[in-house]
């Protein structure tokens, strides 16, 4: 939905003329009406702005709908997941900015999964680092993008997840890191000749460990 400017920013050329402004501005739940939208993506940062009205509003346009009340921290949230899974009977498909603990409904458990941009970035970086990349592609943010679809797909789907847990964050991280390397050289702007070089085992070797030894005072 395009408004007249409220934050001070300067509407795109391609949408001004059909900006709209005061009682002209469609209301969140009038935009989802007419859209018929079947995904709900909260970066607001406005606690409660996902109510029951909208809410059960999401379900008449789809089964099962996708709700994800993406802003942080938790009391900036959009909706509760507990207010989503009742207000849409368990039906909607859940995901939240901040953790959240698993919400039992009707007997059974849905674990909340975390879409933070952290199962994402860390493996950009360290494929671009590694590679050498002179610059960072649109295709490689792609390939990193569905390297983390890809991985909650084989390993977390077929147990009710939709993201994986954050204690995984670190295979995450690596399996995203291995795709962004691989599409570095796909796209020509690896620096390092990585070429007969095993992705994996590279990005592996070249992974931190975060282990510290245990060092204790001198006694005197």
């Amino acid at each position: 939905v395009s408004t007249q400017s409220t934050w001070g920013l300067t509407q795109p050329r391609s949408t001004k003329e059909w900006a709209k402004g005061g009682s002209e501005a469609p209301t969140l739940l009038e935009t989802i009406e007419n859209s018929k939208a079947t995904v709900l993506l909260g970066l607001s940062g406005i606690s409660g702005q996902f109510n029951k009205t909208i809410v059960e509003q999401m379900t008449k346009n789809a089964e099962r709908p996708i709700i994800f009340c993406l802003s942080n921290p938790t009391a900036n949230v959009e909706a509760l997941p507990s207010d989503v899974f009742e207000w849409t009977d368990g039906k909607a498909l859940v995901a939240c900015g901040s953790p959240f603990a698993d919400v039992n409904f009707k007997g059974k458990s849905h674990p909340i999964g975390q879409g933070n941009n952290a199962f994402v970035f860390p493996g950009l970086g360290a494929g671009a680092i590694i590679a050498g990349a002179s610059k960072i592609t649109d295709n490689m943010i792609m390939e990193g993008s569905l390297a983390l679809a890809e991985y909650t797909i084989n390993n977390w789907l077929p147990h009710g997840r939709i993201y994986p847990p954050v204690s995984d964050i670190r295979k995450v991280c690596q399996y995203v890191a291995v795709k962004v390397v691989k599409q570095a050289i796909a796209d020509g702007v690896n620096t390092v000749n990585l070429q007969d070089q095993d992705i994996e085992a590279l990005v592996a070797t070249e992974s931190w460990n975060p282990v510290y030894p245990h060092v204790r005072p001198r006694a005197f």
